[in-house]
This record gives C-alpha cells, structure tokens and sequence, in this order.
C-alpha cells in the first residue's frame, strides 16, 4: 500500500494564535536557497531488506521513556468498536493548546481513515485502526511524543510514525525549525538525501526533500543520543523496506542544534519531570456539589430500574473524566511507617488519595517514603503529596502497622461446579473516573471482576493497574494497542501481546494468563500464538453493547435477558455511563442467586 503521506504533528499542529499568523498554524519552515551547506556530519543507515525477506526494523530506531515520567499525561481516546477504530492522543494537565491540537490529530486520523475505506469500497477483510503512544523525550524543558498509527485496510496493515516536540513552558509545539540551527537545514537535508540513495531501492528523492523541507520526517534521537532523521514506511520507497532513518553522531557537537535541540538530545538522555511547567499557573477547579456517595448493599435488593423504550442519544465516543478534585490537606488520622516503591514503572505523587487527582512528582522504583496511610494511599511526611498504597511494598521500619487496604474477597470455597457463577469482566481500561468508580462499586458489594486492560494505558496509568490487582480482582491481557489481530502479520501479533503482558507486569507485578483479542476477532493464528506465550483466550457470553447505547437501564436489561448459569458479561469501564449501570447489575444478579467470580474461580477446578 501506497498511503498518503501525512504531515507530522511537530510542524501541522497549532500553536499560540499570532497577529503574524491568523490560523494558529505553525508556519512551514524551509532553508532560503541562498544558505551556504555546512559540513555534513557522519551519518549512519542500515542496508535495507530484500522484498522477500523483509526487516522494516532494522532501521535505527528513537529512544523511548516511560510515560510515567511525564506527570499530568493522559489520553484523549476516539472508538468506534462498530468499525474498529481505537486511537489515542497524549493530554497534558493545563496545557489546552497541545491538548486541542492532539485531539484534532487523532480525529484527523480517524476521519482519513474512514475516507480511505470509503473509497475503496468493499473488502475481504476488517478494516482497523490502533495507534500507540511513546515517549521519546522528557523534562520541564521539552517533552517529545512518538506518535504510531496501525492502519489495516482489511487488506494488508501500514504503520505510520509521526513525532511531536512541545515546550510547556511557552505552550508551544515546536516545529523540525526549533530544533535545528538554521544554518545547517540545508545541509542536514543534502546529507539526509544523500545516505537513503544507495541503500534504499527505488528512493524518492523528490519526495523525502519535501517531506524535510516541510519539516514532516521523523526527528528525535537515539538511547546514545544521535540526532535521527527519518520516514514512515512506503513514504519515500516501497513500504517492505520499513521506516527508513539516519542518524547523525556529532550533531550535537558540531553546532546543528538549537538550545531547544539540545534540551530535547537531553530530555532523551536523562527523561525526568519533576512537574510539567505550564505558562500561568491554574487555580484549582472548586464545586459547590457534594461528592458522590459510594453506593451501599442492601440487604435487600435495590429496585430493578425499567429498561427504557428508545435508547438514550449516543454522545461522543469519548467520555470526558470527572472534574479534577480540590487538593486534599494531610490525613487527621491513620497508621505512620516506612514503605519501599515496589512498582517498576515508579510511583506518581499526587495532590489526593485517588488517581483522578493531578500528579505533581514521581517516585523511582526502590524508594523509601515515610508518611501515613490513609484510604490505601499514604501521604508523605514531607508534604509533597500522596502515593498509592498499590505501588509499595510492606513497611521496611515502621512504627506501626498500616491498615491494609480494601479488597475484594479472594473467593476461598466457591465451586462453580455447584453455584451459579458468573463472572463480570471489563474492557479497554485502565482509565481514571470511570474504572475508579468501577472498582468503588465492586469494592463496596465485595464483587470481584476481572479486568482485561489496554497496555498503552496500563503505561499510562499504571497505579491504577495497580489498584485493580491490590483489591483482589484478575488482570487480564487486552493486546498493547487494541488492533484487530487477525489483520497483522504474526510477529505483530506477538509484538502486541508481549508489549501488554511486560506493561502489566511493570505495573503490578503479575504476568496475566488470561487474553482477551479486541472486538473478539480472532482466528487460529491469533490462537495459537497467544497459547506460545503462556495465554488462554477469553470471550464471553453476554455482549452488553455498553459502548454503543450508553444507556444504564439497556445494560441492566441484557444482562437479566441473556445470563445464565457460567455466563462471562462483557461491559467497558471506559464509560461513565458503564459505571452507572453496574450497582443495579450486581443488586440483579444477586437478587437472583448468582454468585460474582473471577475468570480465574470460573475456570478452577475444585
């Protein structure tokens, strides 16, 4: 496939609104002709693969960091599981503008995506699109974004790279001309030219100058910190040579970079935030409305609201979260200690008890903290904020014993052989506001339910993976980018179960055996695969289509239409309107003499 070249974000996307500049757009940089060509540091390339035995990776690559050192980073998520689409875009805490501009990329995507599948007309296969975020640079100087698309056109699959560069601290996405000296463009896209000739077969030229000229080619550095310029595969040769790229050792010293250039080589080198910088501080949000109240059991079941006669309207297929809450002064009360951060992806501090709280610092795996544990979250004797309780280990010197956090009953002497078991499961989260009232309500039924989370969200959000496995309830795989698997080449598919098992184990410590494929596309190959890495494939039986209805009382009715005895229930806990609609799931199904387990208690043999 051929695809359409597609501008990155670092020179598409928008920036401060200038009198100069009544769009907003980030001008177009190109070299002037009459710049003279300085001297051409080494550059390296890779020779390329054969049609027939193609490696699109070998190509070198840009460094990658967790996100869990960007604090504040969240996702702006567009779905439509009727066509197969999930695709996210980092959102950053007080930065509007990059988060607007973020926003129209992922549904520029989308919207190109539909038009491509429009006008090729029917296919054989199912049409996909996924993406995946990376984190190629960060400090409170300059944050860089990897930006991954999957297109499947229901024929073959094409990934697509973009990089955005963006300074917090001008609000500002920065353009290839930030980054590079000026008097040097010229001669960094001659040498660009000049190393893909050779080694690529069937090279565009014409095509890469245009690409760099507008400042569209991938632009970041490697774990050493080499300048790499590169392209998205099929954008300047024939897509089964991968994403060609060239890296320059000595740029950084002979004087190509910009400040901001240099700032970004070390965002590369040593990814820290402390705190994200924005351009003019922002007060806290205040709300007049008292919280919502954790919904109590009932000895009695709650009254069975009736399903309505015409669905609710659907709104946008993304769900804003909850308004952020006020900051939460220290606990007047609870157990004091030492505790270690176990979580290999460090541990967020937060302003509150709860991941809908802003992060305002980090904590490196194999920190000591002391503080006081309160809620399941201890808050830090020096003041600086709270951190889950999920993320650490026991106490190391403590003065007492903290009180364990709540969790959901390991389910000891159920057998599912005699009760009626049934078992919830929730898809496509980690996501804070509606997964967390999820697990409120669970908590407060004492209702396990298993979870097959997203791996670029588990990375994300990883203390509230963390949360999900501390209370009790399974863990399950749900692939790193949601694709439709059976449209990807096997080492994809590998690719994508792998990526997801080590985000789930980074952030909980536990490697899931349970694999859920999105949309329940599936075929041997994806099988048969997923059993080589040690993973049993679960569906379910009662599809509650909480994604396309959003409506609690049309959930609540197919749940007491279609469950039987062994039934696995499919929800989302990527909904608010999900989460509204689990209380009365529950009260039903214990109204009728359910028992609510894990697919691990499901599947056990007694």
């Amino acid at each position: 496939m051929a695809p359409a070249v597609i501008a990155a974000l670092s020179v598409a996307a928008c920036s401060p609104t200038s009198d100069d500049d009544p769009s907003g757009e980030v001008p177009i940089t190109s070299s002037p002709s009459s710049t003279t060509a300085s001297a051409v540091p080494d550059a390296t390339v890779a020779p390329p693969p054969s049609p027939d035995q193609a490696q699109p990776d070998q190509w070198p690559r840009l460094a990658e960091a967790s996100p869990a050192s960007v604090p504040g980073l969240g996702l702006h998520t567009v779905t439509d599981w009727e066509d197969r689409i999930y695709l996210s875009a980092p959102q950053l805490e007080d930065h509007p503008v990059f988060n607007e501009n973020l926003r129209r990329w992922a549904d520029e995507r989308v919207e190109e995506h539909r038009q491509m599948l429009a006008d090729r007309g029917e296919v054989a296969g199912r049409p996909s699109l996924s993406g995946r975020l990376t984190i190629i640079g960060a400090s409170e100087e300059v944050i860089g974004f990897g930006l991954e698309t999957l297109v499947n056109d229901g024929q073959e699959a094409h990934r697509s790279r973009e990089t955005a560069w963006f300074d917090p601290r001008e609000e500002k996405v920065l353009s290839w001309a930030d980054l590079i000296a000026a008097e040097h463009r010229e001669g960094l896209t001659e040498a660009v030219l000049s190393r893909l000739e050779e080694p690529l077969t069937g090279f565009d030229p014409d095509a890469a100058q245009e690409l760099l000229e507008q400042g569209a080619a991938l632009l970041g550095f490697t774990e050493s910190g080499e300048l790499l310029v590169g392209f998205e595969e099929g954008a300047v040769a024939p897509s089964y040579q991968g994403a060609p790229a060239v890296t320059f050792p000595q740029a950084h010293d002979d004087g190509w970079l910009t400040d901001l250039g240099q700032a970004a080589r070390e965002a590369t080198l040593v990814p820290l935030v402390g705190q994200v910088p924005t351009l003019e501080p922002t007060p806290s949000p205040t709300s007049t409305s008292e919280p919502e109240p954790t919904p109590t059991p009932t000895s009695e079941p709650q009254p069975t609201p009736e399903p309505t006669s015409e669905p609710s309207p659907t709104p946008s297929p993304t769900s804003e979260p909850d308004p952020t809450p006020d900051p939460v002064p220290s606990p007047s009360s609870g157990e004091r200690g030492t505790w270690v951060v176990s979580a290999a992806a460090g541990a967020n501090i937060r302003t509150g008890p709860g991941t809908d709280y802003p992060v305002v610092g980090g904590a490196a795996e194999g920190t000591t903290i002391t503080g006081t544990m309160s809620r399941g979250w201890v808050y830090l004797d020096d003041g600086t904020g709270w951190i889950s309780g999920a993320t650490l280990t026991d106490p190391q010197s403590p003065t007492s014993t903290p009180d364990p956090e709540p969790t959901a009953p390991p389910g000891q002497g159920v057998n599912c052989a005699v009760d009626d078991c049934v078992a919830l499961t929730f898809d496509d989260g980690p996501e804070p506001g509606p997964t967390e009232r999820v697990l409120n309500t669970l908590a407060a039924y004492s209702v396990p339910a298993t979870f097959f989370v997203i791996g670029s969200n588990v990375n994300t959000y990883p203390d509230l993976a963390a949360r999900i496995t501390a209370e009790g309830h399974q863990i399950g795989n749900h692939t790193m980018t949601h694709p439709s698997l059976p449209g990807l080449e096997q080492a994809a598919i590998r690719d994508e179960l792998a990526d997801a098992n080590a985000a789930i184990s980074a952030a909980t410590g536990i490697q899931p055996w349970a694999m859920r494929p999105p949309y329940g596309a599936t075929n041997a190959t994806v099988r048969s695969i997923a059993a080589d890495r040690g993973l049993t494939q679960v569906l379910w039986d009662v599809d509650t289509r909480d994604w396309e209805h959003k409506n609690p009382a049309t959930t609540l009715a197919t749940v007491q239409s279609q469950t039987t005895s062994g039934a696995i229930i499919l929800m989302h806990d990527v909904h608010p309107t999900t989460a509204d609609a689990v209380p009365a799931v529950i009260e039903w199904l214990h109204g009728q003499g359910y028992v609510l387990v894990t697919i691990d208690q499901l599947f056990a043999t007694p």
